[in-house]
């Protein structure tokens, strides 16, 4: 494999993951008559082999999927992030590192 083709194969490895994450979720809302109870999308980092295009969409669709969704993401794809998220985003934190053993959590 080539690095291009490494990254691809992860990337769409990835786009799978996201895939059958969503479906379980709309399955798990069919199985309870349609409701909107609280089914919480915890990801991390899930933005980081994804091209600006694929950012997009993933962005525009999240918010559709959950109810609520917490992302623990990184500087550079956060920006990117922060964006296409931007009227859709209810609370943000910073997990500030004091030390290798302590951090805090600081709401922005």
């Amino acid at each position: 494999f080539s690095g291009d083709e490494l990254e691809r194969n992860t990337a769409q490895n990835y786009a799978i993951i996201f895939a059958f994450i969503t479906g379980i979720i709309e399955l798990a809302r069919k199985n309870n008559d349609n409701s909107r109870e609280g089914y919480p999308m915890v990801m991390d980092a899930p933005l980081s082999s994804f091209d600006k295009t694929r950012i997009k969409k993933i962005c525009e669709n999240i918010p559709d999927i959950a109810e609520q969704v917490i992302i623990f993401i990184k500087d550079t794809d956060g920006d990117i992030a922060e964006k296409y998220f931007e009227n859709k985003i209810g609370k943000k934190y910073y997990l500030r590192i004091d030390k290798q053993t302590s951090s805090k959590i600081i709401e922005r």
